[in-house]
């Protein structure tokens, strides 16, 4: 009988990580594939820094933090204290981008500071939400831009052999915007296999499959298992309303460090609109966390959550001590959910 070959596959999209879970993907090929969660987690990946700097912020009483529900509950470098655990009125989640300008509208007294997280699939979003405010011109309205892009990631990971993988399943989001084109330097120069996936089950399933077959056969290419949404140059119209309002700059990645050209900053023209230009970051120097959280690590695929002496100890959804059990895409909540405390 011929010896079934492992492979190493990362997910690079913190919503691949939930389905992979979900649909108990992870023991259909437990003797075939080790799945590994990559740096596709927005909030996972905001630096302690910039979680520390907003902590900061919420406690001026002349600003109102507004924020879509993850970043909430991240915790600081103290352990103790997150977005809602200050209990403070000048806080407030939203459900939809028609409410964050409204707040800004119904508080003019007050600098209005939406917290911008996330990849390229949600950087059109926000770019629509600044060039609303410039033709409103509400002018007590600002972000704080924590955008990131993942091509840089990804190539610094590569390029610093951090990581050890034998395929890629692709971000179908981002591709979505972005194209698959811009990763095939993955193919080209490290010769990995990698594979565009939707979330689907029958999607997720063709594509593993398809990476598998590459991995076996020895075959180093980038296949599109999304066709029906994800074109090669991606999404034209939404990669142009980003780089009219943003422009690239280095950005600090939790467990990673400073990485070149990663992150959006909102370019000459929208500058009023960011955050940084009012209240600088003075002497953010945040502590090391005295928690054992180890979320940082697990981008590399050297850990995985089950690892972490805290995981489903100190650490659950209801007590995290890490962005990675706070967020819908973290690993370590994925993990939780889907009761894989005991997975390899």
């Amino acid at each position: 009988m011929q010896k079934i070959k492992q492979a190493r596959f990362m997910e690079v999209c913190g919503t691949h990580t939930f389905a992979l879970s979900k649909f108990a993907m992870k023991n259909f090929y437990f003797e075939k594939i080790d799945f590994l969660s990559g740096p596709g987690c927005p909030v996972c990946v905001t630096s302690q820094e910039d979680i520390d700097y907003i902590i900061e912020l919420a406690k001026n009483d002349d600003n109102i933090i507004v924020s879509f529900g993850d970043m909430m509950r991240v915790p600081s470098s103290d352990n103790n204290i997150s977005l809602d655990k200050l209990q403070k009125n000048n806080i407030k989640t939203v459900y939809s981008v028609l409410d964050i300008l409204n707040i800004a509208v119904e508080n003019p007294d007050k600098n209005v500071i939406f917290l911008a997280v996330g990849f390229e699939t949600t950087a059109p979003l926000i770019a629509g939400i600044i060039l609303d405010a410039q033709e409103r011109k509400i002018k007590n309205f600002y972000i704080f831009s924590m955008l990131k892009t993942i091509i840089p990631a990804l190539n610094q990971l590569l390029s610093k052999k951090q990581i050890k993988v034998d395929g890629f399943i692709l971000p179908g989001h981002v591709c979505t915007v972005i194209g698959y084109k811009p990763f095939e330097f993955i193919v080209e120069k490290y010769k990995i296999p990698c594979v565009v996936a939707g979330f689907e089950f029958d999607d997720l399933k063709i594509a593993v499959d398809s990476l598998y077959d590459l991995y076996v056969n020895k075959k180093v290419k980038l296949l599109n298992c999304y066709p029906a949404t994800v074109k090669e140059n991606g999404n034209i119209k939404a990669l142009k309303t980003i780089y009219d309002v943003f422009v690239e700059d280095d950005a600090k990645w939790r467990g990673l460090g400073n990485i070149d050209n990663s992150g959006l900053k909102l370019s000459k023209n929208y500058s009023r609109f960011d955050i940084l230009n009012k209240f600088a970051k003075k002497n953010m120097r945040s502590k090391k966390s005295i928690s054992k959280c180890i979320c940082g690590k697990l981008f590399i695929g050297k850990y995985k959550p089950n690892q972490c002496p805290s995981f489903a100890k100190e650490c659950t959804p209801l007590t995290p001590i890490g962005p990675c059990m706070v967020s819908s895409e973290g690993v370590c909540a994925s993990y939780y959910k889907y009761g894989e405390a005991n997975a390899k």
